[in-house]
């Protein structure tokens, strides 16, 4: 099965009008409200018309994005126009998908699904004043888009036939989300069965998505402690100086007043100064 993509064709006249504005309150000869659902079961698309006396829905499997749902329920309300042969009316086709009105809009086509979609209103205006139409979602209860969602669920929750996908090919995002979740579920196989790596495993029973990049900051930190080794390098000899000058400090400031108390100070004194003098002398003469 092939993708949706195509090659890109350049439109710059549509036939059709589109608002991106609330038209909820406006009037025309026919409404036809559309609407798609997906679900983790299956998905579908929603046509409701009350001068048409339509309640359709109609079920697209369960290999469909949200996107393909929107623009079928589109092509499937301009469809209706065209089997029943109606001419010289104002239609306005209802939809709650700024997506699928944008790709509509859009000069550049290089998706299928968009493309078919845009012959059949192509095919619909010569004969009809067509407007697609944005309508708020369920923000504002209005009855038609509410029905055409009525029936856009409906058709997710039905079965359906026939070899999927119900369009002829399989969208861009769909395919992403496919290979996302086939390499997801080879990866927790080959934790579950891998032999080393036992202390980990034993904290995380599945490998955790992007967990590998807490390592990132390893090489990053590296190179940053090189750096500033090397900038700090002269100053090296005077920072262990004083490091060491703070240890002696350290230790002669606790052992003279101890050696005070039982009488010994002057004894402890002159081993702190020749001890000093030996760890130099060594210090000196072995380099």
């Amino acid at each position: 099965m092939g993708c949706d993509r195509m090659g890109t064709k350049l439109i710059y006249e549509k036939t059709y009008r589109i608002s991106m504005n609330d038209n909820s309150e406006g009037r025309a000869d026919i409404d036809i409200y559309v609407d798609g659902a997906k679900t983790d079961s299956g998905s579908g698309a929603g046509i409701y018309s009350e001068q048409l006396n339509a309640q359709i829905s109609v079920p697209l499997g369960t290999h469909t994005s949200v996107l393909q749902t929107e623009l079928m329920g589109i092509m499937l309300g301009a469809r209706i126009i065209a089997e029943r042969e109606i001419g010289n009316k104002s239609i306005r086709i209802l939809t709650d998908s700024k997506s699928a009105l944008l790709a509509l809009d859009s000069c550049m086509v290089r998706s299928g699904l968009v493309w078919e979609c845009r012959q059949t209103l192509k095919y619909v205006t010569q004969r009809n004043s067509v407007e697609l139409c944005w309508i708020k979602g369920h923000e504002v209860a209005t009855e038609g888009n509410e029905r055409a969602d009525e029936m856009a669920k409906r058709a997710a929750r039905m079965p359906f036939w026939g070899p999927e996908p119900r369009y002829h090919a399989f969208g861009r995002p769909l395919e992403r989300t496919r290979v996302k979740q086939y390499t997801q579920r080879r990866h927790e196989q080959i934790w579950v069965k891998l032999s080393s790596c036992r202390h980990s495993r034993a904290c995380m029973a599945t490998p955790r998505p992007y967990g590998q990049l807490s390592g990132m900051v390893e090489p990053i930190f590296g190179v940053l402690g090189a750096v500033a080794v090397a900038l700090a390098q002269p100053a090296l000899p005077y920072a262990l100086s004083f490091a060491a000058g703070a240890m002696i400090y350290v230790v002669v400031d606790d052992i003279i007043p101890e050696a005070n108390t039982n009488g010994n100070g002057k004894l402890a004194t002159w081993g702190a100064i020749l001890g000093f003098l030996v760890m130099m002398t060594l210090d000196v003469g072995l380099g």
